[in-house]
């Protein structure tokens, strides 16, 4: 008997009184089908590695945004380890990243409040919706530092709990202009009181004829014109105050 083969690859075509001629239809029906898988899965195949491009990709477009981010940004999975952190955090929590990711963020994260905030988080899974956000005063140090903390839940296939991101953004040097500026609000409107009340005060004895005579009028007088006087520079400070945040004068 004589194969020759013919038409698509793997095809067999026999004589037809060869004595196998039974079999090649279904002996081609079989090849058929094995080419056809063939070349299905390749072309799954080619499918997977350009998903998996495109999400290598995507995992570096992230990291890059985590890396740029002045703010502590601290990423675990579902085990509450460490897989991405920038070098803020780095800096704020005194570890490598290099060196530390799967590490536990009990052992990275010197801070057993925190620590318990992320496995909350986690805990929470579905249910937590939108972002927690809460104040945290840590002492690093020997100085007693502000953070707002923002957790939020990183979910994978399935809706399943796949992390969570935690956000560190120091807030100490807010407080403290905060704080500055209460302490002159609540100065200058002291200082403000003391002109107009003897403003106030001077007027109305002039009102009620307390200065008889016209020396006494003039004292009054003159007392007024300097308060006033304080009054005004004590309002003019104030608007130099607001041009110099302004950027009008320096």
């Amino acid at each position: 008997s004589q194969m020759v083969s013919h038409g698509q690859p793997g095809l067999v075509m026999l004589a037809e009184n060869d004595e196998l001629s039974a079999i090649a239809g279904p002996l081609n029906e079989y090849l058929s089908t094995r080419v056809a898988q063939e070349e299905a899965l390749e072309a799954e195949n080619r499918q997977l590695k350009i998903e998996a491009c495109l999400a290598e990709s995507e995992k570096q477009q992230t990291e890059a945004i985590i890396y740029s981010i002045s703010d502590a940004v601290v990423v675990t999975n579902r085990f509450d380890e460490m897989i991405i952190a920038n070098a803020s955090a780095e800096a704020l929590f005194g570890f490598q990243c290099v060196d530390a990711v799967r590490s536990s963020v009990e052992r990275l994260i010197p801070d057993p409040e925190l620590v318990q905030l992320i496995r909350e988080t986690r805990n929470l899974g579905r249910r937590h919706t939108q972002r927690k956000v809460v104040e945290h005063t840590q002492v690093c140090n020997g100085e007693t530092r502000t953070f707002k903390v923002t957790l939020s839940v990183v979910l994978g296939a399935n809706d399943e709990v796949a992390g969570v991101v935690l956000v560190l953004h120091d807030m100490t040097r807010e407080h403290e202009i905060a704080k500055m500026k209460s302490d002159f609000v609540a100065n200058v409107s002291h200082e403000l009181k003391t002109p107009l009340s003897s403003i106030k005060a001077y007027v109305e004895m002039l009102l009620d004829g307390e200065a008889e005579d016209r020396q006494t009028q003039t004292e009054f007088y003159e007392i007024i014109a300097s308060e006033a006087d304080r009054l005004h520079r004590l309002i003019e400070n104030i608007l130099n105050i607001s041009r110099i945040e302004s950027g009008v004068i320096k």
